[in-house]
């Protein structure tokens, strides 16, 4: 009877065991997944306007139109221009300015400056905002 014991606990002990590879493990991820960062599509909104008046040099007859425009964005704004309404004492369009600028960083502010030939301008306000393809 101890013979037989003894085969049969050889054989349990000897036989072959299926091997399982670690990688067929399936375990869950420590936390949750990273979220890829996702940009906003660039758009003319993304560009804040900030104040613009008209500025003149004593004693002379130059003015300019100074304002800010904000790139509030992530993105890369290229050849954007700007089109300003010089107005007069009455409010009234009587003429127009225009700047541009080759590249807007984001977060970047573009200082814009435009020279006026109508001394009669008294104000100015941004009339419009384009950005070439």
């Amino acid at each position: 009877m101890a013979l037989v014991l003894a085969s049969v606990s050889a054989w349990v002990l000897l036989r072959p065991h299926p091997v399982v590879p670690r990688t067929s493990i399936i375990r869950p991820p420590p936390g949750p997944l990273a979220q890829p960062v996702t940009r906003a599509p660039k758009s003319l909104d993304d560009l804040r306007i900030g104040a613009f008046f008209v500025s003149r040099a004593r004693g002379s007859d130059l003015s300019i139109a100074v304002g800010d425009i904000v790139n509030s964005s992530r993105n890369l704004h290229q050849r954007v221009k700007v089109e300003l309404d010089l107005l007069d004492a009455h409010g009234l369009k009587i003429g127009t300015a225009k700047d541009f600028v080759t590249e807007l960083d984001p977060g970047q502010t573009w200082h814009v400056v435009a020279r006026i030939s109508d001394p009669g301008a008294i104000s100015v306000r941004v009339g419009k905002i384009e950005e070439e393809p």
